[in-house]
């Protein structure tokens, strides 16, 4: 017999939800609707923003399996960076949408082959992205691959690098916070001011579980230095 299943070239973005599975545990029905709510938001807003561009032809497929999350975007020949760029605003998205929601995230992204249908997904990227989750990722960041990195040429060209930065230990990760839009700098503001509220509520539910504020932590210090930034920025004085 023939082999009827085929993995094809993907970007693959693999997500896991900070302390979920506590949540999962205490209020299973109020965590299922918390998540699937921002996910639904994340994907409308995402329709609307790839309204009418190149972007809109690329329609990811989505699992989610209890706190995971699993983004593949297809790839067409020549347009890997294509896919990538829709995978990393997507990713922003998610992120910002889940921290107000209480919720921290850390995820990878890979290139790569992959089979995904409505039964099973399968394939080299999503072990590749899993692994930079699970292993590499560390905070609450979704970290590139670094094969990938290379693959796209992310690491030399800069008109590649809107939505993603190098970190200080070399990984580049997705910089959900570096994009402002020209005349919505008060928006961008409020929305950092809000996000460090939200790590401020983390905190206090973290109870003072050390692994748990180390990563906490790392995300409050992320926004703080955008902060910061603004006040260098003479843009914003």
């Amino acid at each position: 017999m023939g082999n009827k299943y085929y993995t094809e070239e993907y970007i693959v973005v693999f997500i896991d939800l900070l302390g979920a599975k506590d949540k999962i545990a205490s209020d299973g029905g109020e965590a299922l609707n918390i998540v699937h709510h921002a996910y639904d938001e994340t994907m409308d807003a995402l329709n609307r923003l790839f309204a009418g561009t190149v972007a809109a032809s690329l329609k990811p497929r989505v699992k989610i399996f209890s706190d995971n999350i699993a983004i593949c975007f297809p790839v067409k020949p020549k347009e890997e960076y294509k896919a990538f760029a829709a995978a990393a605003l997507s990713s922003a998205f998610i992120q910002n949408q889940f921290l107000h929601k209480r919720y921290l995230v850390r995820g990878g992204i890979a290139l790569g082959k992959c089979f995904i249908d409505d039964t099973m997904i399968w394939g080299e990227a999503l072990a590749a992205a899993y692994k930079v989750e699970s292993s590499i990722a560390i905070y609450p960041r979704i970290v590139i691959h670094p094969e990938t990195v290379d693959a796209l040429n992310l690491a030399l060209d800069k008109r590649k690098q809107a939505w993603i930065t190098q970190d200080v230990d070399g990984l580049f990760f997705v910089d959900y916070m570096k994009k402002r839009f020209a005349g919505k700098e008060e928006l961008y503001i409020m929305n950092l001011l809000s996000a460090l509220d939200d790590c401020d509520a983390l905190i206090v539910e973290a109870k003072g579980n050390i692994k748990v504020l180390q990563k906490i932590k790392w995300h409050e210090n992320y926004l703080v230095k955008k902060l910061n930034s603004l006040e260098k920025d003479k843009n914003y004085l």
